[in-house]
């Protein structure tokens, strides 16, 4: 497990993970994303990347949907505003996520997570959110760079199979 901070964001019905620019994304020659991206880097990638907020879209669900989901999940705690914390349950490895739901226009817009946390509970975590039905990608804050699912994963869950891009 490896600590992250991120934006969990939702795919338009009709776009794909390819409309992200896979080949595009900010990542060092060796697959990993770094903390210290130098300025070329940032540069060339926003220069040859196509505008990945054009495809998002809100989740399918509305706040109030998204916090009974979550509210269901064992351990979770959410407050009124959206804001939870959810940790592993006694006696196991431990992991703590931290995160917000944010909406706007009556509709789930993303979720903020900081922390880490198993496979599993991610999963759950997305379910709760629509998914696999639904795609996700995922925005590192501090990078500004987005991820599609896959490269998420294995770039946080590196005890997964990882196919190089």
């Amino acid at each position: 497990m490896r600590f992250f901070h991120a934006t969990v964001h939702s795919f338009a019905a009709t776009r794909t993970v390819g409309d992200l620019g896979r080949d595009t994304k900010i990542l060092r020659d060796d697959s990993s994303v770094a903390d210290d991206f130098t300025e070329a880097e940032v540069s060339a990638a926003v220069e040859s990347s196509p505008n990945p907020l054009a495809s998002l879209s809100p989740f399918d669900c509305t706040f109030e949907e998204a916090y009974t989901a979550l509210e269901a999940l064992p351990g979770l705690l959410i407050e009124p505003d959206g804001s939870f914390v959810w940790g592993s349950p006694g006696g196991r490895r431990g992991w703590r996520l931290d995160g917000v739901l944010y909406d706007a226009h009556g509709r789930l817009q993303f979720v903020e997570l900081k922390g880490c946390c198993s496979r599993a509970a991610l999963d759950q975590l997305l379910a709760a959110l629509g998914w696999p039905e639904r795609q996700v990608v995922f925005q590192l804050v501090e990078q500004g760079v987005f991820l599609d699912e896959v490269r998420f994963r294995c770039e946080f869950f590196p005890e997964e199979a990882c196919d190089s891009p």
